[in-house]
């Protein structure tokens, strides 16, 4: 940052964005140089444009703080006649001297960030977000976390700075045994997998990014499991902000991650919507229902909008079209973006032109961008309602809360919806583009937020947008991206055989596109190619699979009224429980259940799960020291009693069903269950996968 102190404009403006750009920032001190130049000489006529008579001791007394502030180092005093300033070589000469001075910071922030990857950055930016409120406003609240009995403490305000500012306060009254993270600010926290991941990098726990969310919470375990091998102090206080922001059937919000057998750390969350907590019985957690209090209603917000749209203050059109890529970006828009996507407008684009009386931006082998200055004036009025996230290693900008972005597309009344998501779209939809970070997230969002299926089924055919997606540890986003598809062309058999190929594919070589695509630009395009040439020149697997691979699994598992439960052991003497549904090939409902372990003579023995049954929404689930477990899968009601004997377990209805005799797994996996679909066609649960097998498809081959 470069500050000037010969100042030409409002002193006032200046004054106040001097306050807040840089002396509220402390961080700031040490890159940031001050220019002072005094000017002599001066003809009376360019004293007026170069000399500030009427706040010469406000400018005196700016200059002090300015001063005091800043590195000594970093200060650059310069004392010229007018006509050597005016000169060439002093032009000259000041360039070499400011291009030296920033290379250096440059420099010494590069030697200090060198060492850092994605996490540690992660780290820093919650930190930031730590930070940057206000502690000790909330002594009452704290008080009733901290009293608490309840191991899960829920903190529900539809103000998202009112609850984090209460979370900030009490991950600082713990710092020393808290882990912290707002959720849905940054690619890195947007959804559960990697929370877990940024969780296990701050243990110092090693893991793959072809991890899955299950295989992630294996790891968690381990930690307590086998603390003397990770040498790690578990966290015994876990504060998550904002879980609404995930996407409501992430896994994470089933909440086994830190179920009572893993650990016995205090849970702190926050959010606006009980919705996300269904996976929760109420009896877990305790409520702190806040007021909001400095959320603004809509007719405040519509008043400082009301004063943002005036002609005096901002245009208007640009107003539109700022707001309007902030409130329907999947993750916000950077101030790059908001510059060029709006000059993309042709019609705004145009009146610029013709009404601007200075020549617009134009930079070599980049895109057209309106000036800075305009989008400058609109932060200026607009910045308190906003705040900024890490998406993908992009800083974007956001409403503060999901209020203040309904209130925007109210005032406007969605008129510019559909010109925003065609700005995205176009924007994001290039080669050039796939080459960012960012264009991996947006465009397949806009592509499903406008229902452009036929689009987005062409982008996911594009190796070079598969390819970068699986550079950052993505490619896990493929697998949403098809099934939406799979639910959408139901009757297109083309694009089914498509989708299942690619889901067949991406299973199988997701562990290898992880480790190898950011090493071979290519790599995908290579993998894909030779795998598609196998399937169709060769029979590779006797049966097609379905792209959903599920936990090691026990005899419990069962396939049985559309519904398949897989069941499987944990050490610890857990069992966890999850419900998919085969139509749609989502999990709906996960639990874990604790099976007692119960001595015999000189030895321990697990009660582990090893029949069950479905009736309706129903799971009864029997052990081997002939406890029944019920389980509503839509309440999450459970309940344990002692039946006495296996052989009391009552008879389903479940039609017998004996696996065709020619039917041959062909890679020595251990069949869990069966179950009939129709005359053609059945699914098959192994120790590794669920398998839909298609005889027709099966005679084909």
């Amino acid at each position: 940052m470069i500050i000037s102190t010969s100042v030409g404009h409002s002193i006032s403006a200046t004054e106040l964005e001097i306050y807040e750009g840089l002396l509220s920032q402390d961080y700031l001190s040490a890159n940031t140089i001050l220019y002072d130049r005094v000017l002599s000489d001066v003809p009376s006529n360019e004293v007026e444009n170069y000399i500030e008579n009427k706040s010469a001791e406000e400018i005196k007394d700016l200059k002090k703080k300015i001063r005091d502030f800043i590195s000594g180092k970093n200060i650059i005093e310069e004392n010229i006649s007018f006509g050597t300033y005016i000169g060439e070589d002093y032009q000259n000469k000041f360039v070499s001297q400011m291009t030296s001075m920033l290379k250096s910071l440059v420099d010494k922030e590069i030697k200090e960030c060198i060492d850092m990857d994605d996490y540690k950055i992660e780290s820093l930016f919650q930190e930031e977000i730590l930070a940057s409120h206000v502690k000790g406003k909330h002594s009452d609240i704290i008080a009733r976390i901290e009293s608490s009995k309840s191991r899960i403490v829920v903190v529900k305000s539809t103000d998202e700075s009112q609850r984090l500012g209460v979370l900030s306060e009490y991950t600082s009254s713990h710092s020393d045994s808290a882990f912290f993270r707002t959720l849905g600010r940054s690619w890195m926290s947007s959804d559960g997998i990697g929370y877990l991941r940024s969780f296990l990098k701050t243990q110092e726990v090693k893991f793959f990014l072809s991890d899955t969310f299950n295989k992630s919470v294996e790891r968690l375990r381990d930690i307590v499991k086998f603390p003397d091998s990770y040498n790690v102090k578990f966290p015994k206080h876990i504060i998550i902000d904002s879980i609404d922001n995930l996407h409501i059937e992430d896994p994470l919000l089933y909440f086994t991650w830190f179920a009572p057998s893993l650990c016995d750390s205090k849970i702190l969350l926050s959010l606006s919507d009980l919705e996300y907590l269904k996976h929760l019985h109420p009896s877990d957690y305790e409520i702190i229902d806040l007021e909001p209090t400095t959320c603004y209603q809509y007719s405040d917000f519509a008043k400082a909008l009301d004063y943002i749209c005036r002609p005096e203050n901002n245009n208007i059109t640009f107003v539109k079209l700022a707001i309007g890529l902030i409130c329907y970006s999947h993750s916000g828009v950077t101030e790059d973006e908001i510059l060029e996507m709006s000059a993309m407008d042709e019609s705004y684009y145009k009146e610029l032109t013709e009404k601007s009386a200075h020549d617009l931006p134009v930079f070599e082998n980049a895109l057209p961008r309106i000036p800075y200055s305009i989008w400058s004036i609109l932060y200026y009025h607009l910045g308190s309602m906003l705040v900024v996230r890490n998406s993908l290693g992009a800083t974007t900008f956001v409403f503060d809360n999901d209020n203040y972005r309904d209130y925007a597309i109210r005032y406007f009344e969605a008129k510019n919806k559909e010109s925003s998501y065609n700005l995205i779209i176009k924007y994001f939809n290039t080669p050039e583009a796939f080459k960012t970070t960012r264009a991996l997230e947006e465009l397949p969002n806009a592509y499903i937020a406008t229902e452009a299926y036929r689009e987005l089924y062409s982008l996911i055919q594009d190796c070079s947008f598969c390819q970068r997606l699986a550079e950052h540890g993505l490619g896990e986003k493929l697998f949403e991206y098809i099934k939406i598809l799979q639910r959408i062309f139901t009757e297109d058999r083309e694009v089914q055989k498509y989708l299942e190929g690619m889901s067949d594919f991406l299973t199988r070589e997701m562990d290898a596109l992880c480790k190898y695509a950011k090493f071979d630009k290519s790599f995908f395009k290579k993998k894909l190619t030779g795998y598609l040439a196998k399937d169709k020149d060769s029979r590779l697997y006797p049966y097609r699979q379905k792209a959903i691979f599920l936990r090691s699994c026990t005899s419990a598992s069962r396939i049985q009224d559309k519904l398949v439960l897989i069941v499987s052991y944990e050490e610890n003497g857990d069992s966890l429980c999850e419900i998919i549904d085969l139509k749609t090939e989502s999990l709906i409902a996960m639990r874990y259940v604790k099976v007692d372990v119960i001595e015999k003579g000189n030895g321990l023995y697990p009660g582990a799960l090893e029949k069950s049954y479905i009736d309706g929404n129903i799971i009864y689930l029997y052990d081997r020291h002939w406890f029944m477990n019920t389980w509503n899968f839509l309440t999450n009601e459970f309940s344990r009693v002692e039946t006495g004997h296996l052989e009391k377990i009552p008879q389903d209805n479940t039609p017998e069903f004996t696996l065709p005799e020619d039917f041959n797994l062909g890679s020595n996996e251990h069949i869990i269950a069966s179950g009939k679909v129709d005359e053609k066609s059945f699914y098959v649960v192994t120790c590794h996968s669920l398998r839909l097998i298609t005889k027709e498809e099966e005679e084909k081959q």
